[in-house]
């Protein structure tokens, strides 16, 4: 069996850890008496939790016969990858439309459906096909729609 270990995008964590920083920087720049405050302290120190757990807290492997991915530290979802059925690539949703896109994964275990998205925010688009043709190597009967054929096309070596 095939092992394989896929990070979060180093660029998309550099954008967060910037974005943090900034955020510091502005407050105690406006308001130079907000280091006094016990509530900023706090609000750094969760900053970091956040800087951290987009550099080593989310993670997706293959071991042991599944598609294992890691979310937060501690929150894990698993899919056997001989159950996966179908591998899709589209728009992700939020509020207020269009944010990204995300690969969905699809499976049947023991006749209920599991499903889980990767979303191209976290992950780079090259990580995601390196993904799918791993994931074909283990299984060559997975349906890939038209999307995630085009992504893979872009990304083959």
């Amino acid at each position: 069996m095939h092992e394989a270990n896929y990070h979060t995008d180093r660029k998309w964590a550099g954008f967060v850890s910037v974005l943090c920083i900034l955020g510091v920087f502005f407050t105690v720049i406006g308001n130079p008496s907000v280091l006094n405050s016990t509530s900023f302290y706090v609000l750094v120190l969760c900053l970091g939790l956040i800087l951290l757990d987009t550099y080593v807290g989310m993670s997706i492997s293959i071991r042991e016969g599944a598609l294992i991915r890691q979310s937060h530290f501690f929150m894990r979802s698993r899919i056997p990858i001989a159950e996966i059925t179908e591998i899709s690539y589209g728009p992700t949703w939020i509020m207020g439309g269009s944010f990204g896109y995300s690969l969905r994964i699809e499976a049947r275990h023991h006749g209920a459906p599991l499903k889980m998205e990767i979303a191209n925010v976290g992950y780079s688009n090259k990580t995601l096909s390196s993904l799918v043709n791993d994931l074909k190597k283990e299984k060559q009967g997975i349906r890939l729609d038209k999307a995630t054929q085009a992504l893979m096309r872009t990304y083959q070596s």
